[in-house]
């Protein structure tokens, strides 16, 4: 691992946890968090919704590490700049813009995947009990009010990240995550430790869910399901994932291998299909 690899180290204590590098995953010795791998250019959709929506697009931001080294590496290695102040659309726009150019910084072959520790508890922070049944109540709720649509037919395009409108609430898997993440918050629940996923459903296809970070592990708020699951025992094919506290940050699954064809098809689409 290099120096700035080793420093990016720092860059998700934003999000109040602990990391280490360890030897790539194998069988299921699943950690309890999700891994972090390399850099990955934001989905095309969710970049576009930062085009439009500031709020919706930096929800979960926590700078109150922001001046770190690590996070500055961090936003380097991302191809966004060191500059930490530089807004959510903007530095999706270096980074994207970056990485369709092919000038990505790659990792190296043998790089370990990042693996995150258990984050400390706060005072006044709900207990995990508490935190749980927010978990159950908000994605049940989300998923029976909601009516599934997809985005071309509400909105006359392929891909758009919405909040869905309230007086109608319709959508697809990126609306009920982004709806399910708003009332989480309203509620209560630490803002940081909620982020988005792109996974490959084996018969949904390109799919995006809603996690969040318990203190024992990450848990998956899936719209196809009133079931809240961790995130290894979902039967996805995991391709990328916002990083806690920093929501313009996007990293692929560390020490996870999908089949080729998944990943050309994360790329060709830039994740996020419901």
């Amino acid at each position: 691992m290099n120096s700035t690899s080793a420093l990016y180290l720092n860059a998700i204590a934003v999000a109040g946890a602990a990391l280490l590098p360890v030897p790539a995953l194998a069988g299921n010795a699943a950690p309890a968090f999700l891994p972090i791998g390399e850099m990955a250019d934001a989905p095309a959709g969710f970049a576009e919704m930062c085009e439009r929506d500031a709020f919706l697009c930096d929800l979960g931001r926590d700078d109150s590490l922001a001046d770190a080294a690590g996070i500055r590496f961090a936003r380097a290695e991302a191809g966004i700049g060191g500059d930490p102040s530089l807004s959510p659309t903007g530095a999706i726009r270096q980074a994207n813009g970056k990485a369709d150019r092919g000038e990505a910084t790659a990792p190296e072959a043998d790089q370990a995947p990042i693996i995150v520790m258990a984050p400390p508890a706060h005072d006044g922070e709900p207990s995990r009990k508490q935190l749980f049944k927010m978990l159950k109540q908000v994605n049940a709720r989300v998923n029976r009010e909601i009516y599934p649509m997809v985005d071309e037919r509400i909105y006359g395009v392929g891909e758009y990240w919405q909040r869905p409108d309230q007086s109608r609430p319709m959508g697809d898997c990126e609306d009920y995550a982004i709806e399910k993440r708003v009332r989480l918050m309203d509620q209560g629940f630490p803002a940081s430790r909620l982020f988005y996923a792109v996974v490959y459903h084996p018969t949904k296809g390109l799919h995006t869910v809603l996690v969040a970070r318990l203190p024992d592990g990450d848990f998956i708020l899936d719209n196809m399901t009133p079931h809240i699951v961790r995130w290894s025992q979902a039967r996805f094919s995991w391709l990328r994932q916002q990083l806690p506290g920093q929501p313009d940050l996007w990293a692929r699954i560390g020490g996870a291998r999908p089949e080729a064809s998944y990943a050309r098809a994360d790329n060709a689409a830039g994740g996020g299909a419901g």
